[in-house]
């Protein structure tokens, strides 16, 4: 896996040598076109042209894969599951592998053969392995050495995660073992509550056509069924902000508090410590964010300034400075 991504980066980066894209253009495309949004959180995740940023990296692969990319998900997976946070990870290794991703179908198994970070279940294992085996030939080593169960018993499947990116929705869930051996049912709902699609797999992920869906549940075949919404993937991934809070001023940290509610509808909030630092400032790195960072600076006690510049790692920092008045 790390060498996959190892490989991925060189080939980032030879394309980048070769046709340099200037920042503020391709943070402009990486709105709305797969490849952009790649070659953006790759920058992130190379430390190329930008700050290294994994979290920042992490946003744009996630937006790369809602825009269609399989290698936006896979990376995404890869990130999460070397950050330990392998219940995340499996949701897109499986948007991944629904994709044709061998490899994500292979590491899926891995965690459910495992038990990390999902639930411990062969059949599941067992399914994901026989996914990749066609081009890994190790899956189907791990796939045939499984033991029929590991007596982990709780079939009742927990839906994850459902998106609709245009008329497609893709749903992943978890599940523990069924002694029955059922295959999961999917079924997917409009807003008049009527089927639109319908789907019986051994996997833990699903894609359907589905135009107009709302919902959808997942259960065993002939089992309970739990509902889940769909969500739309949306045309962008939320402007980036970061709020820089100067370390031990409480005045700055209740500012930095009703700042990250008053922005957690519009926009990917987070923040950091910083040593002190004597003004509060609001930067922007590209024109499509500096409303937002107009409107933030208005939020904040005093006379605040907005600045342009490339030199941030995200679309708006703001900096909450030390001596704040408290307001």
């Amino acid at each position: 896996m790390a060498l996959t991504r190892t490989i991925w980066a060189l080939a980032i980066g030879l394309l980048l040598c070769a046709a340099p894209v200037a920042a503020q253009d391709l943070r402009e495309r990486a709105m709305y076109e797969p490849e952009a949004a790649l070659l953006f959180a790759q920058r992130y995740d190379a430390g190329r042209g930008v700050p290294l940023d994994r979290d920042e990296a992490l946003r744009w692969y996630r937006h790369a894969a809602n825009l269609g990319s399989e290698v936006g998900a896979m990376n995404a997976a890869a990130l999460l599951d070397q950050a330990g946070r392998r219940g995340e990870a499996a949701e897109w290794y499986a948007r991944a592998s629904l994709g044709g991703n061998a490899r994500a179908a292979f590491a899926l198994g891995q965690l459910y053969a495992a038990g990390d970070g999902v639930p411990e279940n062969a059949a599941l294992a067992r399914a994901w392995f026989d996914r990749a085996a066609n081009k890994i030939p190790r899956a189907a080593a791990r796939r045939d050495a499984l033991p029929r169960s590991f007596g982990t018993i709780d079939p009742d499947p927990v839906p994850v995660a459902g998106v609709m990116e245009g008329e497609r929705a893709t749903m992943t869930w978890t599940a523990g073992e069924d002694p029955q051996g059922r295959l999961f049912r999917v079924t997917v709902f409009d807003s008049a509550g009527y089927p639109v699609a319908e789907a019986d797999t051994a996997l833990s992920a699903v894609a359907l056509d589905a135009p107009n869906a709302v919902e959808w549940t997942v259960a065993r075949v002939d089992g309970v069924a739990r509902a889940a919404p769909l969500l739309p993937t949306g045309t962008a991934p939320g402007v980036g902000v970061l709020i820089r809070v100067a370390e031990g001023n409480a005045a700055a940290s209740r500012l930095a508090d009703a700042l990250e509610t008053a922005l957690s509808t519009t926009a990917a909030v987070r923040r950091e410590p910083a040593a002190p630092f004597d003004d509060t400032a609001v930067a922007f790195a590209w024109p499509g964010a500096s409303a937002l960072a107009g409107d933030i600076a208005a939020f904040l006690p005093g006379t605040v300034e907005t600045r342009k510049t490339e030199a941030i790692r995200t679309d708006i920092v703001v900096t909450l400075a030390d001596g704040m008045d408290g307001s």
